[in-house]
This record gives structure tokens, C-alpha cells and sequence, in this order.
């Protein structure tokens, strides 16, 4: 069972980790030319475009 402070844990760090991939896929979107550079971010981005 979650406590309040680790309801309000979870949230933050949900908030932190959307604000991360919107970010990276921001990023890469307007630098094409860093595709492929880092292969775990463009992982990233592909199953992001695929839930949208």
C-alpha cells in the first residue's frame, strides 16, 4: 500500500520521465543529423511515435 509521500514520489518522477521523452523527441525532431547517434534515444522516439 503507497503512502502519500510515495503517491506524490511516483507522480513526480511520472511528470519527470514525460518531460524527458517529450524533450528527446522535440530534439530529435528538429536534429534530424543526431539520429542514430545515441541508439537508446532513438528507441525512444520510435515507441513514442508509435503510441501517438
Amino acid at each position: 500500500m503507497y503512502t502519500l509521500s510515495q503517491d506524490t514520489e511516483q507522480s513526480r518522477r511520472e511528470r519527470l520521465r514525460d518531460r524527458n521523452v517529450r524533450g528527446l523527441v522535440e530534439l530529435l525532431s528538429r536534429r534530424g543529423e543526431l539520429r542514430g547517434v545515441h541508439p537508446m534515444a532513438d528507441h525512444v522516439v520510435d515507441t513514442f511515435a508509435w503510441t501517438v
